[in-house]
C-alpha cells in the first residue's frame, strides 16, 4: 500500500512539473519576438523585403483556405502553419535556406527552416549541439538572450529548446523567440517569430498564434 502511494505521488509530482513548464513557456511566448541562432546573418532586414506578385500568386496556388480569416501554408519542410489571408508568404529561399510568413509592410514575420547536423546522430550529439546553438546567441554582440530553456534538464535528452530575447539590426531593433526541434535523423527544424519591438503589443498574439498553429503534415 505504502509503495503505491509512493507511485501515486511519484506521478502528481511530474504531471506538475509538467505543467509548470507548459505554463512558463506560454508565458514567456506571450513577452518576446523571435529568431534563429545559426544562419542568422542571412536573415535580416532583408526578410521584410517587398515581396512580388510572382509570390503572391504562389500563395494563391499552394495555399488552402483554413478558417474564414486564415490560409493553410504547407511547407516543404513537412509542416502546416495557419497565418492571417492578408499576409504574404515567400518561400522563393532566395534571401536565405528558409520559408517566410511575412506582415504585409514588414513590421514581422514567422519564419520555418531546416538544418542539418549530423552529430544528432550520434550518441552526445544533442548536447553538443544545444551548446553551440546557446553559444551563437551569446556570442553575437547584436542579440540578448534573455531566456534558453530545454525541455529536458539532461541535454542530450532534450528533444527541442526555446529562445527569446532581443535582436539589434542597425537603426531596428527586435524581439524574437524561437522554437527548435531536434530529429535523430541529424535535422534540426526552427520555427521562428521576429517583429519591430514597438510592434511587439500590436503583432505579438498573432505571431504567436501562426507559430502555435503549426503541425506534422502527415
Amino acid at each position: 500500500m505504502k509503495n503505491k502511494k509512493t507511485i501515486i505521488i511519484g506521478i502528481a509530482i511530474a504531471a506538475i512539473t509538467i505543467i509548470a513548464i507548459i505554463t512558463i513557456a506560454a508565458i514567456n511566448f506571450g513577452k518576446f519576438g523571435k529568431i534563429l541562432p545559426q544562419e542568422n546573418k542571412q536573415i535580416t532586414n532583408d526578410t521584410q523585403a517587398k515581396t512580388t506578385t510572382t509570390q503572391t500568386q504562389t500563395q494563391t496556388e499552394t495555399q488552402t483556405k483554413a478558417t474564414d480569416n486564415t490560409l493553410e501554408f504547407k511547407s516543404r519542410f513537412g509542416y502546416i502553419m495557419n497565418y492571417p489571408k492578408d499576409w504574404i508568404i515567400d518561400d522563393s529561399q532566395k534571401k536565405a535556406p528558409a520559408e517566410f510568413i511575412n506582415e504585409p509592410s514588414g513590421k514581422a514575420f514567422v519564419s520555418i527552416q531546416m538544418s542539418n547536423d549530423p552529430r544528432l546522430t550520434k550518441t552526445g550529439g544533442r548536447a553538443l549541439v544545444l551548446t553551440d546553438i546557446k553559444k551563437s546567441f551569446e556570442s553575437n554582440s547584436k542579440y540578448k538572450l534573455e531566456l534558453f530553456e530545454l525541455d529536458n534538464k539532461t541535454n542530450d535528452l532534450s528533444e527541442s529548446y526555446f529562445a527569446a530575447g532581443s535582436y539589434a539590426d542597425g537603426t531596428k531593433n527586435w524581439r524574437f523567440k524561437e522554437i527548435g526541434i531536434l530529429n535523430d535523423s541529424g535535422t534540426i527544424s526552427t520555427f521562428r517569430e521576429m517583429v519591430l519591438k514597438e510592434y511587439a503589443g500590436t503583432y505579438g498574439t498573432t505571431l504567436d498564434n501562426i507559430l502555435f498553429s503549426f503541425h506534422n503534415k502527415d
